[in-house]
């Protein structure tokens, strides 16, 4: 349902330009809508993988590892088309293609995922289901950590796309910029797609240690700046050691949490990390903003 919301939000802006007229204040609040349906959905498909993964005779490793693999691929080549499509027939005309990609997911979630038991009893309300979840990952100090450490991680590697898109712009490579972000998705399918295939030989701690330490290296490398193709090779090997640690890190949480609170301690821990990225993005905009004024 909330996939079809979603198709219907993106429609609604080029119907709304077609019809009415969009303005900024408009726009603005189609998009919100969107995204306001589009968390629910993403937390709903992470918390559903373990009945998928029993379903198929698979591991929650396997399932989270190709989910993430897939995901990734789908902004690489999501990102592509869009570039295709508003060349050809327009930004607010590849819409209805965006559209008609999600009434195509909704399809398939409807007649692949295995249906849902029939809820027991009145559903709770809001709030208290909310603090339950809350407090399902505050006591389970594995949870926190994971839901923490996911949240530290995206508040450093939001704002990368945001810093490179200044830095080879003003280096005069704006077009450089599409294959260093390729090249980090490209790496962090790789990562994902070679843990789910090693999941049951290593041990998630030492996956998530050594990704960290790895990905972490990456990053300072890349702040040196270097030519677009050192830029692009350490780009790679940073989505490589990236890739593992969504699906680890989804395994953890999906594996503690009871399966009653699963769906809402998924949504606690994407929200932790859907707040995380405006604010790594923000504090990279600031720095940018302060720097040259202390230079002054």
């Amino acid at each position: 349902m909330r996939t079809l919301l979603s198709a219907a939000a993106v429609a609604a802006l080029p119907l709304l330009d077609l019809t009415l007229g969009l303005s900024l204040v408009s726009t603005l609040a189609l998009v919100a809508l969107g995204a306001l349906f589009d968390g629910p959905g993403a937390a709903a498909r992470a918390s559903s993988r373990p009945d998928v993964a029993a379903a198929g005779g698979s591991t929650i490793d396997d399932v989270n590892a190709r989910g993430e693999a897939v995901e990734e691929l789908g902004e690489i080549v999501g990102s592509a088309l869009a570039g295709v499509g508003i060349g050809i027939v327009g930004a607010l005309a590849s819409l209805w293609v965006a559209a008609g990609l999600l009434l195509g997911a909704a399809a398939v979630t409807w007649f692949t995922l295995p249906r849902d038991p029939a809820p027991a009893g009145r559903s709770e309300p809001y709030l208290h289901a909310a603090r339950a979840g809350l407090v399902a990952v505050w006591q389970d100090r594995t949870v926190r950590a994971a839901a923490l450490l996911g949240t530290v991680a995206m508040v450093f590697f939001a704002p990368l796309t945001l810093i490179l898109t200044a830095h080879l712009a003003a280096r005069g490579a704006p077009g450089a910029l599409a294959a260093v972000t390729a090249a980090l998705g490209a790496g962090a399918i790789i990562g994902a797609l070679g843990y789910g295939a090693l999941a049951s030989r290593v041990r998630r701690r030492p996956v998530l240690l050594s990704g960290l330490a790895l990905a972490a290296s990456g990053l300072a490398l890349m702040a040196l700046l270097p030519s677009t193709a050192v830029l692009a090779v350490l780009a790679l090997a940073t989505g490589v050691a990236l890739g593992p640690l969504g699906p680890a890190l989804a395994a953890v949480v999906q594996a503690r949490a009871a399966p009653e609170l699963r769906g809402r301690v998924v949504s606690i821990q994407r929200s932790l990390a859907l707040v995380a990225s405006p604010l790594g993005v923000l504090g990279a905009g600031t720095d940018q903003v302060v720097r040259p004024l202390a230079g002054r």
